[in-house]
């Protein structure tokens, strides 16, 4: 992890952008949720983190996970572009629809951000959530207001809704 941390490196005051390319279900509280703190995000992606390394290299991180949250609950959100997608998906197992749908779009963070970023790089590989293994909380990570602007600017060419984020244009004629 400490490479990676060589790789994203930033200051106190620096600010990122997260972008959530397939619906993202985040469950805090006992309850979904629609909004992103950063301690909210950084809670579910150190229990992700955390199982994974249980389950599959049968390890536990050696991390302040209190530390972090307490570090997380002083970042701040700058702006957020969320919007709640629905999608359901069929289980022949359960006979019965399943609700998959989540959170899309950006949201911006400043503060000292230099303790996460290892986490958030590992995190935009493995994905946040539930439904990971559906593909879901898939999410880019784009740095600070730049990104923000750059993105507003240009003007998004994605299927309206499409969940991937594959850039997929329907409406182009060949």
């Amino acid at each position: 992890m400490h490479e990676l941390a060589g790789r994203t490196e930033t200051g106190p005051g620096d600010s990122l952008t997260l972008r959530f390319l397939t619906p993202t279900r985040l469950v805090y509280s006992g309850s979904l949720t629609d909004s992103l703190d950063f301690h909210v995000l950084m809670r579910v992606l150190l229990r992700r983190l955390s199982n994974l390394a249980y389950f599959h290299c049968g390890t536990d991180l050696a991390l302040d996970f209190r530390g972090l949250i307490a570090a997380a609950e002083a970042v701040q959100t700058v702006s957020s572009h969320l919007r709640w997608y629905d999608w359901e998906r069929y289980s022949s197992r359960q006979d019965t629809r399943m609700k998959m749908g989540g959170f899309l779009g950006r949201v911006t963070y400043t503060g000292n951000l230099h303790p996460f970023l290892p986490l958030l790089w590992i995190g935009s590989y493995v994905h946040v959530g539930k439904g990971t293994s559906f593909g879901l909380g898939k999410y880019v990570i784009e740095a600070g207001p730049e990104a923000e602007r750059r993105s507003e600017s240009r003007q998004d060419k994605r299927t309206p809704g499409a969940p991937d984020g594959s850039g997929c244009d329907a409406t182009r004629q060949s």
